[in-house]
């Protein structure tokens, strides 16, 4: 079962609720509200909570963007969130020495010692 998505853009008439859409939507900047968005801003407030501890894994790291990105992956992997999954591979591929042969041990299951992915 899947969460309706709100309108886009939603149309909210609480102010404090009008300032978490406009946080999600500065993070977001040309990219727009995705789907994601437009499901947990049924509850603005869990949104925002989403928004500020997933923008700081993103963007407020000293992580090399890699690791990074394998520590989204693998989760999203084991838990069958392919929409993370989806969205997160093709950044994970555009990191400094990553290639589609570290790809592959990334994406099985139970990995063994198979040499540096990142």
């Amino acid at each position: 079962m899947r969460i309706p998505y709100v309108s886009n853009p939603p149309d909210f008439n609480d102010e404090n609720d009008k300032a978490v859409l406009e946080r999600v939507k500065a993070r977001r900047a040309d990219n727009g509200l995705i789907p994601l968005d437009l499901a947990l801003l049924h509850a603005p407030k869990v949104a925002d909570g989403w928004n500020s501890h997933l923008g700081a894994i993103r963007t407020r790291t000293s992580l090399p963007s890699a690791i990074r990105e394998i520590a989204i992956c693998r989760p999203a992997l084991i838990n069958k969130a392919w929409f993370e999954w989806k969205s997160h591979v093709p950044l994970l591929l555009k990191a400094e020495g990553f290639n589609q042969a570290k790809l592959e041990i990334v994406k099985q299951l139970h990995p063994t010692s198979q040499g540096e992915v990142r």
